[in-house]
């Protein structure tokens, strides 16, 4: 029986750079790890930015097979 399990991930730098190139992202840029990480460790996003990470992620077996970038938003900025 296969365990599927649904997880907010708050710090994009936990998932491992192999899991996220398993997933089909049809080369899109902005879907990149290195970008996704990049927009954490640069403070762009950020709890002082106003923009905290929210990611929705989709487990199965512990094998990452879906994510959804999302972000909390903590003001009316932008």
């Amino acid at each position: 029986m296969v365990k599927t399990d649904t997880r907010i991930i708050t710090d994009f730098s936990t998932i491992d750079q192999r899991d996220w190139d398993r997933l089909d992202h049809q080369d899109n840029p902005f879907l990149a790890h290195t970008f996704l990480a990049a927009l954490e460790t640069s403070g762009s996003i950020s709890p002082e930015s106003g923009w905290q990470p929210h990611h929705l992620a989709l487990f199965q077996d512990d094998n990452l097979v879906a994510f959804a970038p999302t972000y909390v938003k903590s003001h009316s900025h932008g």
